[in-house]
């Protein structure tokens, strides 16, 4: 048997090890079967309890697919919410009798369900996506667990979740947490960054009520107007919509590593991605690729999602990373979201990098708009390398007095004769032993890598604003000519090892660093 079903009232799997009397279902204990009895290959709650989460934990252990019944069940979830939402909205409509809520609300029924039905595929797919990533996330896991238990939001024996222990014992097996218990963390996740949200000023910003307008049906906004801002829980559908995508879309835990490797509260990641995802013009491509699933197929669509997604992470990282940021992001979004959208447009327009990068780049534009049949979409997934970096470039665009464009040829160039992205390919592919700390100077040795490769665009372009950038660049190569080569040396000293660490990696970004701050000699000597 494929599939077993479960539509019905009550609990009809345990795990070997829990009592019928344990179950609270006595009317079912006669029908009642064990989780490795089970010869199904897939489970699907279409009900609530049918399945212990004990009995989900052993059934997938054994390799069954199983999610949990806030999962499968979610949409059922949500379109009462929905419709209680929406009836809270109209009942603040002058003029809105009950006629007039109940005509509005069946008018809207195809658009709730298309939405609940989007929102129910994401948050599957992203259990699906934390699954690949195996046990390479598992010391993520590990400190969001660690973080919530310390702050009273989880107790882990109750959830039956591992231990620190039994978490340190699976990353020494290549393994992490199985799907039933990332559907735990994942809920726990969003509750945590939703929580972060709502104490911060993020759902007071103006442009942030957008999210109220993609969350209620465009008929019930039409009618609302002005009581659309008034609804009493705008705050808090705010916080749920945005938590609920950054979540979603980038991880259980990108926005808690992100917080903790930067000092910022999650409220500041999640500012960061509801700007860059706009900034990206994200989800106009996500709806694109989701549209083309029947042509391309869905491991080609997620292929295509999976560049796009890590093109807004990188934006994410670049916005947190600017040390003055974090209070424009929180308290003055839509002035970041208008600074940085007509820079990126800019710089997705401009040919910049190097020769080799510039004809890659068109000959995967090519086929990617053969592919897709939209240049726009695949002018964007064939330029992720170069726009990853758009943060950090408009950041210098901006104290430099020079066009977008500019900085972007000075950084890429600039990037190519320091070997700033071999070094950071070297940083992600690095060997190390599994554990947090490992993850986090992998982290911080990228963004080391990025601090000393802007700091030297930023040296280079800080003479008069009309001098050529090549030559601004050349002026400051030769200026650092002997520093700079050692640098390279021991670049590829550390390529050329046949299994690169961390450590080794280290020592080339201290080199790298040390070769941007080398004081330029004085004139003459």
């Amino acid at each position: 048997m494929d599939l077993l079903f479960a539509g019905g009232i009550g609990t009809y799997v345990r795990a070997r090890g829990e009592r019928d009397e344990d179950i609270g279902d006595r009317a079912n204990d006669g029908v009642r079967v064990q989780a490795d009895e089970l010869r199904a290959r897939v489970i699907c709650e279409g009900a609530n309890l049918s399945v212990t989460q004990a009995a989900r934990i052993q059934y997938a252990r054994r390799g069954g697919r199983v999610n949990q019944d806030a999962i499968d069940n979610a949409a059922g979830v949500a379109i009462s919410d929905r419709e209680v939402n929406a009836k809270i909205l109209l009942r603040g409509v002058a003029g809105c009798d009950s006629a007039e809520v109940a005509r509005l609300l069946a008018a809207s029924e195809a658009d709730v369900v298309a939405g609940v039905l989007a929102d129910v595929g994401l948050q599957s797919a992203c259990l699906t996506a934390e699954q690949r990533g195996g046990a390479a996330r598992a010391a993520s896991y590990e400190r969001l667990m660690a973080e919530l238990e310390a702050a009273g939001r989880l107790d882990r024996e109750e959830e039956l979740l591992p231990s620190t222990a039994e978490m340190a014992s699976r990353a020494e097996r290549g393994v992490a947490l199985l799907r039933p218990e990332l559907a735990t963390l994942l809920a726990y996740a969003k509750r945590r960054l939703v929580a972060a949200i709502v104490d911060s000023p993020l759902p007071d910003q103006p442009v942030l009520a957008e999210e109220l307008r993609r969350y209620f049906p465009p008929a019930l906004v039409e009618r609302a107007g002005p009581a659309l801002d008034a609804h009493p829980l705008r705050r808090d559908l705010i916080a749920t919509r945005l938590a609920n995508d950054l979540v979603n879309r980038l991880g259980v835990t990108f926005a808690f590593d992100l917080a903790a490797d930067m000092g910022v509260s999650p409220s500041v990641v999640a500012a960061a991605y509801w700007v860059a995802r706009d900034v990206a013009g994200a989800t106009r491509w996500w709806s694109m690729l989701l549209a083309r699933e029947d042509d391309l197929g869905l491991d080609r669509v997620l292929e295509l999602q999976e560049r796009l997604d890590s093109l807004v992470a990188a934006l994410v990282r670049g916005l947190v990373a600017d040390p003055a940021g974090t209070r424009p992001l929180l308290e003055d979004t839509g002035s970041v979201l208008a600074r940085d959208a007509g820079g990126f447009a800019a710089l997705l327009a401009a040919d910049v990098g190097t020769s080799r990068r510039r004809r890659e780049r068109r000959d995967t534009a090519g086929r990617l708009t053969t592919e897709l049949g939209d240049a726009a979409l695949a002018a964007v997934l064939a330029g992720v390398e170069e726009l990853a970096y758009a943060p950090e470039i408009l950041r210098v665009a901006r104290t430099s007095r020079r066009a977008p464009a500019e900085v972007a040829e000075a950084f890429f160039l600039l990037g190519d004769h320091l070997g700033t992205p071999r070094l950071v390919r070297l940083a992600r592919r690095a060997e190390a032993a599994p554990g947090e700390w490992a993850d986090r100077q992998r982290r911080g040795l990228e963004e080391d890598i990025a601090v000393a490769w802007l700091a030297a665009v930023a040296d280079a372009l800080g003479g008069a604003p009309e001098e050529a950038v090549r030559d601004a660049l050349r002026r400051f190569a030769d200026s650092r000519e002997a520093a700079v080569e050692s640098a390279r040396d021991v670049l590829s000293q550390v390529e050329h090892e046949q299994e690169p660490t961390l450590d080794m990696v280290a020592v080339a970004v201290r080199a790298l660093t040390r070769a941007v701050a080398s004081p330029a000699p004085e004139d003459g000597s």
